[in-house]
């Protein structure tokens, strides 16, 4: 039986970042690239993408089973920087320390044995996220996704069109 493992993303391990990158692609490419310009950078002839915000600014998770990644979970740590949310046009106070911004959550396979893979990632990113002393934590979806931020939590603060989609910007208050 497979094992789900959820671990901390060594950012320096480039065998790792291309799985990463390979897995988002695979997660967001039935989307048009189109439709993330300006936050994410797709590259058709690798099938790789990422997003704009730099690594070393993030925490990212990984899901993996049997050493392939199948989902992330990545934080915007970095509050003194433009935020993904900001080039979409949202705004929010942020302070560096008390804030975050969750960039992306994604799987390619809802279940491993009796464990969902996106329950698992935001549990190992709210025990990090809690560890760190954050109070709030921002991100955006588009409407697909929007009732299933909300069923974790998020509450809905502002909505916008970009890049011809409606994005929402949600935000939550962490004990």
């Amino acid at each position: 039986m497979a094992t789900l493992n959820i671990r901390s993303l060594d950012i320096t391990n480039q065998t790792d970042i291309l799985q990463l990158e390979t897995a988002m692609y695979t997660a967001f490419s039935h989307y048009s690239s189109d439709l993330y310009k300006g936050q994410w950078e797709f590259d058709h002839d690798t099938k790789r993408a990422k997003t704009i915000i730099p690594y070393a600014s993030q925490q990212v998770f990984v899901a993996e089973v049997d050493g392939t990644i199948i989902g992330a979970i990545m934080i915007n740590l970095d509050m003194q920087a433009q935020t993904q949310y900001e080039k979409i046009g949202f705004t929010a106070n942020k302070e560096q320390g008390i804030t975050a911004e969750g960039t992306v959550l994604f799987t390619n396979k809802a279940m491993v044995g009796r464990k969902v893979v996106l329950i698992c990632l935001v549990e190992k990113a709210a025990e990090f996220i809690r560890d760190l002393g954050i109070k709030v934590i921002y991100m955006t979806c588009n409407k697909k996704h929007l009732f299933g931020y909300q069923q974790l939590g998020f509450h809905l603060i502002d909505k916008t069109m970009f890049n011809g989609q409606q994005k929402f910007f949600l935000q939550q208050n962490l004990p």
